[in-house]
């Protein structure tokens, strides 16, 4: 471990790239983590629902994106902040790591049930399932939070 104080971490030590190509991955994960959420408790009846998880999914990502950088932003610009942060990199790993771990885990423990959707004059029967939702949002904002506010190894840092 590298102490804190010992870091040089002005702004200017990350290349300003870093921070689109951050936001924009983020986002991909939490897409592709919603779309995954969403078409296991929404019913599917054709291509209008499949664009239909995207958009929802889009729309998630985005806006959970947007708001967990805004949260995130005294690790960015608060010096001591910074400094736990750039010394403790691998904890948004972790973070994200247990965040899949617990949208997972959300489908069978707490109040995760299966919900069955009798068939009508356009759709067959379906079983849907539905996750513990308190453990599902915890999870989505840890991967959200844990991606968002990755270090990236190219980092680099002035001599």
């Amino acid at each position: 471990m590298s102490d804190p104080d010992s870091l040089d971490l002005s702004p200017l030590t990350t290349p300003l790239w870093v921070v689109p190509l951050q936001i924009f991955v983020s986002g991909a994960v939490l897409f592709v983590v919603s779309v995954g959420i969403i078409s296991e408790v929404a019913e599917y009846d054709g291509g209008g629902s499949a664009i239909g998880y995207f958009v929802v999914s889009a729309f998630a990502a985005g806006v959970t994106t947007l708001l967990l950088i805004a949260v995130g932003l005294p690790l960015r610009n608060v010096p001591r902040a910074r400094a736990v942060w750039h010394a403790h990199a691998w904890a948004m790993w972790v973070l994200a790591l247990l965040g899949i771990g617990l949208v997972i885990l959300s489908f069978s423990v707490g109040s995760a049930h299966t919900v069955h959707v009798p068939a009508d004059e356009v759709l067959p029967a379906a079983d849907l399932h539905q996750p513990d939702w308190i453990v599902l949002i915890a999870g989505w904002l840890m991967i959200g939070f844990g991606c968002t506010h990755l270090l990236w190894p190219f980092r680099s840092r002035r001599q």
